[in-house]
């Protein structure tokens, strides 16, 4: 089994996530419940006898003001054998989709990832994804020109957000066929990428 040879995901991973949907093990708070999916799923990706890519869990910068959760709070990187980030996923609970204040903070704090790893990524475009429960964002920026898309959605700093902040953001389901396909295109980029470096 092999993810650039297959064609969907494998169903013991989509049982995996379902799993831990609906029977979050004892001992892992809901916050948390997607990491061990989220990592296997990573892992699977980045499949490397070789060890050319390692899954990192990582807790945000300390310097970040923002991040006053950060003991909770962390991602995965995948980095290369040169321990350089080629990319990352901030995974969340399901709850960060029912309110815009959850879903403007989760676009921000992917924002912040950026700020983290950009200047050390090897390759053109880092590639990052939000995750919240299976839902999917997917997020680039050029090493050049440090522009993150897709762009911040303005608001009215002098107005709280309208309930339809950023609805509809999260809409491809990491572990439909188009998030399958969309994870291999990005994957087999990195990868493309980082063998001729």
């Amino acid at each position: 089994m092999s993810f650039i040879s297959d064609q969907t995901w494998p169903s013991e991973l989509k049982v995996l996530f379902e799993t831990f949907r609906h029977h979050t093990p004892i001992g892992i708070c809901g916050e948390t419940r997607y990491h061990g999916p989220s990592n296997s799923l990573l892992n699977y990706c980045f499949d490397n006898p070789r060890f050319h890519f390692v899954v990192v869990p990582r807790h945000p910068s300390l310097n970040s003001p923002r991040e006053s959760d950060a003991f909770i709070r962390l991602y995965f990187a995948v980095y290369d054998q040169n321990n350089r980030p080629v990319f990352f996923a901030d995974v969340r609970d399901d709850v960060w989709l029912g309110s815009p204040a959850a879903r403007s903070r989760a676009d921000g704090q992917v924002r912040e990832r950026y700020d983290d790893l950009l200047t050390c990524c090897p390759i053109p475009v880092l590639h990052g994804v939000s995750i919240i429960g299976t839902k999917a964002r997917f997020y680039t920026a050029q090493s050049k020109d440090r522009v993150i898309l897709p762009r911040r959605v303005p608001r009215d700093p002098a107005k709280a957000l309208s309930a339809e902040y950023l609805t509809g953001e999260w809409e491809l389901d990491i572990l439909s066929q188009e998030g399958f396909d969309r994870v291999k295109e990005v994957v087999t980029y990195i990868k493309d990428q980082c063998s001729v470096l």
